[in-house]
């Protein structure tokens, strides 16, 4: 049983909500609730019982809670057991293509932020194909990388070449981003060959035209844009009608696109497949904060997939 799983079952414990609990916690309903039925499995008892105002302790569970405060003090005390003075913030490295870093940077902070000895993330971003070769170098023990299909194997050979754990944990798409004022704006999607007259706004990572099957877009338009970042090129979609070829993942909760100000266009002309994976280093062992990490990582594409089959990625 994964030490943070008593953690939650504390938060549900506090709160007396597993809804509450799960939006402090940063994770889904669906998730929280997996997890106790899991745990309740294993150990053979209920913990919690539902009444119409949440969720309450049965008998058995008030002996699981105080056992669980225990073993997560304990563990807590464990990790700082030889600090000379006050515990100390230990630090996570962890590095990742664009899009992942900007929709994981916020959600993993805020699961670390729960936890009790409160690790400090620190998130380098590095280009899709750059990330193997990150970990490799030692930036990190950890890595969420992106690949199209034709280099899949590369970035797998790669890993493996250096001993590493290469595990893919989502399939993404590159889509086509556009204002609501767009003339493509009412097209459920959109060849590559009708963007010859527009201007697309692309950041030094996507797309890449001599490494990824994305740049093959360079060839059909006339006029592009390099900006710093992919929130610059959203704001360029907006305010000057310009489009944007990015991942689908890098507009996840983005409020422009619940709104209706950006679009997403499915695209064909070329394959938009992006599977993203994980790296891992684990000759010298993970320690118990990155294997906590590895864990929030793998819980947010999870809750991501099944977000998607309730049709409420945006």
């Amino acid at each position: 049983m994964r030490t943070e799983y008593l953690e939650y079952l504390l938060e549900v414990a506090r709160t007396k909500s597993i809804s509450a609990a799960a939006k402090k916690l940063f994770i889904g309903q669906t998730t929280l609730s997996a997890i106790i039925n899991s745990v309740e499995n294993e150990l053979n008892v209920k913990i919690f019982q539902r009444t119409h105002r949440g969720v309450a302790l049965t008998a058995h569970g008030e002996r699981v809670i105080a056992i669980a405060e225990e073993m997560v003090e304990n563990n807590r005390q464990l990790l700082n057991l030889f600090a000379d003075t006050e515990p100390t913030r230990r630090n996570i490295p962890l590095v990742a293509y664009p899009s992942a870093c900007s929709i994981l940077s916020l959600y993993l902070t805020a699961r670390l932020r729960a936890c009790r000895d409160e690790p400090t993330l620190s998130m380098r971003e590095v280009m899709s194909t750059k990330v193997v070769s990150s970990v490799a170098n030692g930036m990190a023990n950890i890595g969420v990388g992106a690949s199209a299909r034709h280099e899949f194997f590369n970035s797998q050979y790669s890993a493996h070449n250096n001993g590493f754990t290469f595990e893919p944990v989502y399939t993404d798409h590159f889509c086509l981003c556009v204002s609501r004022t767009s003339h493509l704006a009412g097209n459920a999607s959109a060849d590559v060959s009708e963007l010859t007259e527009e201007h697309l706004a692309v950041t030094d990572s996507h797309p890449i035209s001599s490494t990824s099957s994305v740049g093959g877009i360079l060839k059909y338009v006339r006029r592009f844009s390099v900006f710093n970042s992919m929130e610059v090129i959203k704001k360029a979609v907006l305010a000057e009608n310009m489009v944007a070829v990015l991942p689908r993942l890098s507009y996840y909760e983005d409020p422009h696109v619940a709104s209706g100000d950006l679009r997403l266009l499915g695209l064909t002309g070329f394959e938009t497949e992006l599977s993203n994976f994980l790296v891992l280093n684990e000759k010298g062992g993970l320690n118990t904060q990155e294997k906590r990490l590895v864990g929030f990582i793998r819980d947010f594409y999870r809750e991501l997939e099944e977000r998607e089959k309730q049709g409420a990625l945006a």
